[in-house]
């Protein structure tokens, strides 16, 4: 993919309202599109790319639609499946009289209607939120149910934000959270999901769901929280997909909380930087075509189209997928600010010396390729 594919690729997943002009539909040819389709799968954004494709925003090969579509109906299976877990689970809960909140992918997912294209992301489990009082009693309820751990071993309900992870045999696995971050107190996310929560149908039946400005703030921390693996443009889309439709978003909130340093890197467990945060959203609003606060815009701005490209060239490279890993793991860990590639506790002095190094000649690689279009 050249550098030129890679912006029409973000021009033509660009989520902007329909009040607005769109721009001219775009033809790419086989030797543009080289390497596209296992990028797209590792972004997580096969289901955009086809909806614009069907909106005729993009002309692409036979080939390269059909492989899209495809993966169109992976994406879909899995993601009805998850929301028929969902919807038993929560038919549960109401039978029990256990509030719950939705959260997350199938929050977004349920409000659809309201946010169109905030239901492509892939979404791997169910997230419910429900008050921290009853939390014990809604995951024991479940494991009467039938459900079972994911991992057996005990785990310290105090160690995070929900109870550990069950599973059933629809082998779709549920999270019953009392908070969204460790840093928000179970009653301040209780009142975050549920106050001033938007209606909507979802599964033929009413329901709320988070408001916009929650909304937009569970999946913006999320996707910073994952750091190289959350830089991806599943998670920008994400953002994008509610900041499209020019919401009531309440910037000062979103401002506060980043400040507060709530968002936590999932790998270091250490607050991450403003900055971080900010580019993030950066991303985010340009692909929902809409202007941030300048108290939120960052000091310098990423270059996504450059990263695409990079990534798009090693997973259409002819090295090995250990070598692959490395080259995209480090690349994306500059991208998000993140430290090299730590070392394995207990792996052994000289596996960890060769992680190390391939790490550094990676990071290394990456930094000297990107200086090429400083």
């Amino acid at each position: 993919m050249n550098r030129t594919t890679a912006q029409q690729l973000l021009d033509v997943l660009r989520l902007r309202s329909v009040a607005r002009d769109q721009p001219a539909p775009v033809a790419w040819t086989e030797q543009d599109v080289r390497g596209l389709v296992p990028l797209l799968e590792r972004e997580g954004a096969q289901v955009w790319l086809y909806r614009r494709i069907q909106q005729g925003r993009v002309t692409v090969p036979d080939g390269l639609k059909a492989a899209l579509r495809d993966a169109v109906h992976r994406t879909s299976v899995v993601n009805m499946r998850i929301d028929a877990q969902t919807v038993a689970v929560t038919t549960l809960f109401g039978s029990a009289g256990i509030p719950w909140a939705l959260l997350k992918g199938q929050a977004r997912r349920a409000a659809a209607k309201r946010y169109p294209f905030a239901d492509a992301r892939p979404v791997s489990d169910v997230d419910l939120l429900v008050p921290d009082a009853r939390a014990d009693e809604a995951w024991q309820l479940l494991c009467n149910q039938g459900f079972r751990r994911v991992i057996e071993e005990p785990v310290d309900w105090t160690a995070d934000h929900h109870r550990p992870t069950l599973i059933d045999a629809n082998n779709v696995a549920v999270e019953v959270h009392t908070t969204t971050s460790m840093t928000v107190p179970p009653a301040e996310a209780w009142r975050r999901a549920t106050e001033h929560a938007d209606a909507v149908e979802w599964s033929d039946k009413q329901t709320c769901v988070p408001n916009a400005t929650e909304l937009v703030w569970q999946a913006l921390s999320h996707g910073v929280a994952d750091g190289h693996t959350g830089f991806v443009l599943k998670a920008f889309l994400s953002v994008a997909a509610v900041l499209a439709v020019r919401p009531n978003v309440d910037w000062s909130v979103i401002a506060q909380r980043t400040v507060a340093c709530e968002t936590v890197d999932n790998e270091t467990h250490t607050p991450v930087t403003h900055e971080r945060v900010r580019e993030f959203l950066c991303v985010a609003a340009w692909l929902a075509d809409v202007t941030i606060p300048e108290t939120l815009q960052p000091k310098h701005h990423v270059d996504f189209a450059t990263v695409l490209m990079w990534r798009s060239r090693v997973l259409s490279s002819g090295y090995g997928r250990a070598v692959k890993e490395r080259l995209l793991e480090e690349a994306g860990r500059v991208v998000a600010r993140q430290p090299i590639t730590p070392i394995v506790k207990g792996a052994g002095l000289l596996r960890n010396v060769r992680r190390r190094g391939s790490s550094l000649v990676a990071r290394g690689l990456y930094v000297a390729w990107r200086s090429t279009f400083a």
